[in-house]
């Protein structure tokens, strides 16, 4: 028998849309992929079009009746996931489509964004390119740093370091 004439999903998966890996994952933050996918798998994994998962949801998972953990979120803090959900939004990844009420206990509401031409890839590719740049400044002045010293280490008149004590 053919592989391909069996089932087109991995039983116990979920799906991911390719556009998410093919083009969001290198523009997005380890942490917001991190979110991103939690989303994926609450929503898409359980056949929906959106879900409610709180803030706590994100962080710690969500259990069963009876207190069996379904899953165990996604490790990160709330802040972090906050941050990751504020950029998720803010370039129409996700789509907040209630923001739930604390005092009534509903959490937000979430949709994923499956149309290419509403995300915001200017806004993605701009902040990539921030973010690049960052990290190239970095890496040059550490690098400068490091070779400012090995300078110093090299010439013991300029070194912070006090010469070996002679016997």
């Amino acid at each position: 028998m053919d592989p391909m004439d069996g089932p087109t999903l991995i039983p116990n998966s979920f799906q991911t849309p390719n556009l998410y890996v093919d083009r969001l994952l290198p523009l997005l933050t380890p942490e917001e992929w991190v979110v991103l996918q939690y989303a994926v798998r609450r929503i898409f994994g359980f056949g929906k079009r959106r879900d409610r998962i709180s803030l706590r949801q994100f962080e710690r998972g969500i259990s069963d009746r009876h207190g069996e953990p379904l899953d165990r979120g996604t490790g990160l803090t709330m802040a972090t996931i906050s941050r990751s959900l504020e950029g998720l939004e803010r370039y129409h990844i996700v789509v907040r489509t209630d923001p739930g009420d604390r005092r009534e206990n509903r959490a937000a509401e979430w949709e994923l964004q499956l149309h290419p031409g509403l995300i915001d890839w200017e806004g993605l590719e701009a902040r990539d390119k921030l973010r690049k740049e960052a990290g190239r400044k970095q890496t040059s002045s550490a690098t400068r740093e490091r070779r400012r010293k090995a300078a110093a280490d090299a010439d013991p008149a300029t070194s912070d370091v006090a010469p070996p004590a002679s016997s």
